[in-house]
Order: structure tokens, then sequence, then C-alpha cells
């Protein structure tokens, strides 16, 4: 057997990650820069012959050649050699071999992990985490110049951040301690040919406006050893009626074309999360009509649990993703904490060629600065989707620019029925937050998502959210276009 190049990466970048503060950023000149690319090739090279790997579905080297990299980077301890040998490494990897080898729409194999924790082996003795960087949406913003226009590229808040992924194509590597204990849920799905795509459409459902106490039992009790006041969900009263809204819905998202499909926290059921033995709910899958690519359930609350589940148009489930912080809200002059119990501390992080990686925050996580990083700046999450069941809106508002300069778009949900306690007719139920448009329009960076019913609609309804991913004609990378479509 040989030694995967995923774990020679992950050797050299432990190591790279002990020299401390270096100034990456110095710029060297030409000829530093071609030495130091040769130094790299022919280090490689020299190690790694083609009669010397071995393919067992990916590309592997032999113990020799692996230690031999390793031991000449070590004598020249030069962090500018690391950098250059790890981003030839990284070059050697064929992303759509990868994307191929690991895609959850292929029949399962049972040699490749559909869903997997990282690529390489060696995560417990180097403590890094290697996970793959497929092509993720455009990071431009659009300018006139001469009366002609462009989508010009700039540099994120990664360059400063973490300048060595940023040198990367195809990986990125995370220090095991930043992960703060999860386990991260990788799945790819790769979903088009061309992975070019102009806009994506994300379809938004605030479930209903029914006040909470007429859709479940709420449960508030004081924990008589530990003094602690908690909040729990009893039981739902009728799980069928927002089972049927939710699935109507999807009836909504066929007609119009949405890409991915996601409902409001609190307002699912068993039904709508659960699956059959062979992991399919029937009551997704595409039998009538182009179903979206993705569909996210309204989150179930069960047995100290708070999750959703995520699916293809198939109606195969791709994973879940449970809440990981606890809900506080004051009934009184009372404080309570949802009482979540034995979560998994699991990330679902799912890859799409064309779209990147994506993440489901649910309501509180967002606004958890800790996890919110985890998501932004280590998993480097290019769309993030937040379903709430909130009275509160301005906190969200506050979180979303805080993920903006990563070049993150990310929809945060809300349900009417959670505003029912304060308006009937709610002037927003959710906002879309993307990089800036253009130099001349910082505003159009955050828009709400606005119901356009007067509190009169009782029927489910769905907003379509389409971001624009690069300029074509009128339509500008980043426009964002939301339409309110109900179910009359």
């Amino acid at each position: 057997m040989g030694t995967s190049l995923f774990d020679l990466i992950a050797v050299l970048y432990e190591a790279i990650t002990r020299f401390g503060e270096v100034k990456p950023h110095t710029p060297i000149d030409k000829s530093m820069s071609d030495a130091l690319e040769e130094k790299a090739k022919n280090l490689i090279y020299s190690n790694i012959h083609e009669d010397k790997l071995i393919f067992d579905g990916e590309m592997c080297l032999d113990s020799q050649g692996f230690h031999d990299i390793i031991n000449h980077c070590q004598r020249e301890n030069n962090f500018l050699l690391y950098r250059s040998v790890l981003c030839q490494l990284d070059s050697m990897i064929d992303i759509d071999c990868l994307i191929e080898r690991h895609d959850f729409n292929k029949y399962d194999n049972g040699i490749t992990a559909r869903v997997f924790n990282g690529l390489n082996t060696n995560y417990k003795e180097t403590g890094i985490t290697i996970i793959p960087r497929v092509q993720s949406l455009a990071n431009t913003f659009y300018v006139v110049k001469d009366s002609k226009f462009e989508d010009k590229e700039y540099k994120n808040a990664n360059y400063w951040y973490d300048n060595i992924n940023d040198h990367f194509n195809n990986v990125i590597c995370i220090s095991n301690d930043l992960l703060d204990g999860y386990t991260i849920n990788n799945v790819i799905v790769d979903l088009f040919k061309d992975r070019n795509k102009d806009s994506i459409v994300i379809g938004v459902t605030p479930c209903c406006n029914y006040p909470l106490n007429k859709l479940m039992n709420v449960n508030e009790y004081c924990d008589e050893e530990t003094g602690m006041q908690h909040f729990e969900i009893k039981e739902y009263y009728d799980p069928q009626f927002l089972t049927n809204k939710f699935l109507k819905c999807i009836e909504l998202a066929k007609e119009n074309q949405v890409d991915i499909l996601i409902g409001a926290e609190m307002l699912g059921s068993a039904e709508l999360c659960e699956t059959d033995e062979l992991g399919y709910n029937q009551h997704f899958s595409a039998e009538k009509g182009q179903s979206p690519h993705l569909i996210a359930t309204p989150s179930f609350w069960s047995d100290g649990k708070n999750y959703i589940s995520v699916y293809l148009k198939s109606g195969e489930l791709i994973g879940k993703q449970y809440k990981q912080n606890c809900f506080e809200f004051t009934d009184e002059g009372k404080r309570y904490e949802e009482d979540l119990t034995n979560i998994p501390k699991e990330i679902l992080l799912i890859h799409v060629p064309g779209w990147g990686r994506i993440s489901f925050p649910i309501c509180v996580d967002l606004l958890v600065a800790r996890y919110r990083d985890l998501l932004a700046r280590h998993l480097k999450s290019n769309l993030i989707l937040c379903p709430s069941y909130s009275t509160g809106t301005v906190q969200f508002g506050n979180a979303s620019g805080t993920v903006r300069d990563f070049d993150i778009r990310l929809i945060w949900l809300n349900s009417c029925s959670a505003l029912s306690k304060f308006s009937k007719s709610p002037k927003s139920i959710g906002l879309v937050s993307v990089p800036v448009t253009n130099p001349e329009d910082l505003e159009a960076a955050a828009k709400m998502i606005s119901p356009k019913c007067n509190g009169k609609c009782l029927e489910c309804c769905l907003f379509t959210i389409n971001i624009q991913t690069r300029t074509q004609g009128d339509k500008h990378c980043n426009d964002v276009e939301i339409k309110h479509v109900s179910l009359e």
C-alpha cells in the first residue's frame, strides 16, 4: 500500500503552521518565485516517479518518497519552500477525479465513503483535516469603465486571514483545534455538467403564520437539581398540517425553477425528516415536474434534538444538521433555555461544484460567533442558509455583515408564526446578504425578504431569491431579485 498524497500534504501543512507569525504577503521578485517553484518541482518529481505511483482510486506514493520529501523540507526549514511544495502538491490533485470518486449521486460502490470526515487518514497524528475545494460562486464585483463593463476579481478576507489556504486550488487544510471538537460530514453532490451558472435560485418558505400555541405544546420547567430553567417541545398538535404545508411549497418550488428549497425552524415533522430503511423519503421523489436539486426541511424538535434533513430531488437523504446551540427566551421575567440534549457534534457540509460549500446553521447557531467563524473562516462556506423561529431580527442582521467580507452569500429565514406575537403583517421574514455588487451601491449587499400578503395569507407561500453569479446583460454579479409567490 502507498501513502496518500493528502497525508503528505497534511504533514507539510502541520509543519508550516509551526512557523508562527510570518509575513506571507511580502512580495518576492519573479526570479526568486521561479526558483522556489523549480526547486519544489525538482524535489517532488525526484521522489514521485510515475512508476512509483500507486493507483487505488486515489494518487499515492511509496513510503520512501513520502519521507524523503518531508525530510528535505525539514532540513531546509524555509517557510516559502514549504509553501511552494504544498502548492505543487495541490496542483497535482485532479479535482474532477476527486469529485467523481466521492459524488453522492453515484451508486455506492462500498469502497469510497459518500459521507467522509476528511481526505487524509493521518488527521489524528498530524492534527490536520483536509477537505476538498470545489469550484465555487464567483468572487467578483461589477465595474464600468469607458462604457465597458467587467466582473472584476478582488481579495476577500481569506487573503489576510488564511494566506496558506488562499494559495490552494483543490484542497482546504484545517488545524483540528480550530474545529472545536466538531466532526465534519462532507458530502460532494455533482449536479451540473456546466458548472458556470449565471444564477442560483433559493426558495424559502416561512411555512405558516399560525401562533406558536396553536401549533405545539411548549413545556417550561425548572431543573430542581441545577436550578436551570428550560423549555422543550412536548408535542406538535397537528404534524400532518405542517407536513402538508411544506409539500405544497415543493409544488410551488417546481413551478418557479427553484434550485434549493429550505423551510423555517421548528415547523417540520417526523414525516418530513425521517426516511425509510433505504434512506429515502418518498414525499420528495420527483415524479412530476422539476424538483429543487436540494431540499432542506423545516427543522423538527424531538427528544431534545432540533434538526433539519437535507434531500436530493430523488428523495434520498444526504444528511441531517442538528442545532448546536440552545436558544433562550424570556417569559414573565424568567429566562428559559432550549433543552437540547445529546446533540451529535457534527456539521453537514455539502460541496456542490459550481456553487461551492453549503452549510446550514439553525437559528441561534448563526449568532454564536465562535460557531459562525468555524463555518465562514475555517470551513470557508460559500453559501450559508439559516432557518430560524425568532421574535428578534436585529442580531441576525448584524451577524450577516460579519461574513460578507469572506465572499459568502447568506440567507436568514424567519417564520410569520414566530413574528405573529407582535404583528399579523410582518414587514420582513428574513434577509439576503451578498458581497458588494459594485462600488457605487454598497446598500444593495443586504436585502430584506418582505411579504406581500398583508397578513391575510393563511396558506403556504414561497419566496424565490435569485442571486446573479456573473453579469449577463442588465443583470450584474451579486444582484438579488426576491419574489413572493402565494398559493392561491
